[in-house]
């Protein structure tokens, strides 16, 4: 299968960048409580994948028990990665077509990556394959799925087109409701069209859906284990939002994706 990746002029600007966004939003938070959930419910040794790990430092966290394997499409980061921690198991390869055997591992991760992805079922039902029974798929991502969120992986689209990207997302928010998943794509982001990455998301292909990534793992096998809150507060607005997230397809609505799943069989 031949794989796609986004070009970037400037990867090593780019680590750099996506670096700098983990320390100041959420996906920090997310990094933290999986660290917290594994040390909390694992106890025996096992071996874990980070799926998109770039140059991740989380393996210094976890219990000395536990062996890391990373894998990345970044040779840059991979190399990176590897020359300050000799040991690590690191590999090149894509979340699409892992190269790993069946049940090889007790845990799989990944943080802000299947927004990246050019075809993000196949990754879910390659986290899933690689995993045992009763091993934990972990997935944070930016949760995409309303229509009116415009990330800036967009922002050089016409204004007529970025209406009928709204009018289509609107319909795969419809179709929800009889379970059918779109897992909707990004043609060209700004990235591709430009050249450049400037602005967190440029390179976004994929408009992440809580609710979609969710049924999906339900659907293959996995388990409901946990899922971020949405956020709080008082106001009408916060009133109206709770009344949204009444309706089962946007039962995660104002909460980015953390979600954690068992495999079942």
């Amino acid at each position: 299968m031949k794989q796609k990746h986004t070009y970037i002029a400037n990867e090593e600007n780019y680590y750099l960048k996506a670096q700098a966004k983990r320390e100041i939003e959420r996906d920090c938070d997310s990094r933290e409580q999986t660290v917290r959930f594994l040390k909390d419910t694992i106890v025996k040794p096992i071996s874990i994948l980070e799926i998109g790990c770039g140059i991740s430092d989380i393996f210094n966290f976890l219990p000395r028990n536990f062996q890391y394997y990373g894998i990345d499409p970044s040779e840059f980061a991979v190399k990176k990665l590897k020359e300050q921690n000799h040991d690590l198991n690191l590999s090149v390869g894509y979340a699409e077509n892992l190269p790993f055997r069946d049940q090889q591992f007790g845990a799989v991760f990944s943080f802000q990556v299947l927004e990246h992805l050019f075809d993000p079922r196949q990754a879910l039902q390659e986290m899933i394959r690689v995993i045992k029974p009763g091993g934990y798929v972990i997935v944070s991502a930016p949760n995409l799925e309303c229509p009116w969120s415009m990330p800036n992986a967009v922002r050089h689209y016409p204004h007529f087109k970025k209406i009928v990207l709204m009018a289509q997302r609107f319909g795969d928010l419809f179709m929800r409701n009889f379970e059918i998943l779109k897992f909707r794509m990004i043609k060209q982001n700004y990235t591709q069209w430009s050249g450049k990455f400037e602005k967190s998301d440029d390179d976004l292909t994929h408009l992440t859906s809580a609710y979609e990534v969710a049924t999906f793992l339900k659907r293959n096998g996995c388990q409901f284990v946990f899922s971020r809150e949405p956020k709080r507060g008082l106001g009408l607005k916060n009133f109206l939002k709770k009344i949204i997230r009444k309706m089962s397809i946007l039962q995660y609505y104002d909460s980015g994706i953390y979600l954690i799943f068992q495999k079942t069989y």
